[in-house]
Order: C-alpha cells, then sequence, then structure tokens
C-alpha cells in the first residue's frame, strides 16, 4: 500500500471579502496546523438491537477546530485577524493544504496570540471553532 506524504508549509488561511463572501483574501501562511472534526453521536439503540448500540446516521453536532500558528500576510491582514478576535466575529474563511484539500465555512476566532522576540518575526497563533455547516474539498495531489 503506497502512503504519499505532504508538505505542511503551504497551508494558508483565507477570509472572505466583506463585499463579497465568496471571494477570498489570502490572511496568513500557516506554519503548523492541526484539524480536528469532531462528531457527537446520538444512539438509537433499541430492544431489537440484540444488545449491540446502533447510532443514527447524520444526526447529533459535528465541529470543525483549527489550531494553527503562522504569518500575516502584511499589517492589514494583522489588523483584520486581531479586529476579528477582538470583536468574537464569524467570518467566512477557507484552509488550504498542500496537496489541495481545503475546508470552508463560517468560522470565529476562539484564542489568538501573537509572538514575537528580538530579531525574528512577529507570528500568531489562533483557534477557528466552526459555526454551521462546514465544506471539505479533497485535492487529490500537490497543487
Amino acid at each position: 500500500m503506497s502512503h504519499q506524504a505532504y508538505r505542511g508549509r503551504l497551508a494558508r488561511l483565507y477570509l472572505a471579502d466583506p463585499q463579497d463572501p465568496e471571494s477570498f483574501e489570502l490572511v496568513a501562511g500557516l506554519r503548523s496546523n492541526a484539524v480536528s472534526l469532531d462528531n457527537d453521536l446520538q444512539d438509537a439503540t433499541t430492544l431489537d438491537s440484540q444488545g449491540f448500540r446502533e447510532l443514527l446516521p447524520d444526526a447529533g453536532v459535528q465541529r470543525l477546530t483549527i489550531e494553527a500558528e503562522g504569518l500575516a500576510n502584511d499589517s492589514a491582514a494583522w489588523a483584520r485577524l486581531q479586529a476579528s478576535a477582538v470583536a468574537r466575529q464569524v467570518e467566512r474563511a477557507r484552509v488550504t493544504f498542500d496537496n489541495g484539500d481545503s475546508f470552508q465555512g463560517d468560522v470565529c476566532i476562539a484564542r489568538f496570540v501573537r509572538t514575537g522576540s528580538y530579531n525574528e518575526a512577529e507570528t500568531f497563533s489562533l483557534t477557528l471553532e466552526s459555526s454551521g455547516p462546514v465544506s471539505f474539498t479533497a485535492g487529490g495531489g500537490t497543487p
């Protein structure tokens, strides 16, 4: 069985243009990221289940969490990320990966940290939490 590994350095965060929610602007390159898709399962076990648990398909709450750190694209991107975090805004976002995979949907910045040290670029770390449906598109290879 063949397994393909991908570089993590090409992960990017895009936010929708406020005037055109389907037009996205690159705001940051992500140095590291962790994606978690959580599904709260709904038990549908009955007396007819013969002692085995049964789950109700497509039920329960689904949640996407993305934790990432990286570099903002420019000073306007810094300002937008920080303002969104302070205001607890829900924004339309897209996160893309090296192999072409992407997640897109409404998110809120649940955690935002700016980090800097002498003679190095200022970086950030953030946690994005989904709000509403999120779409996943498989890339199928390196872009």
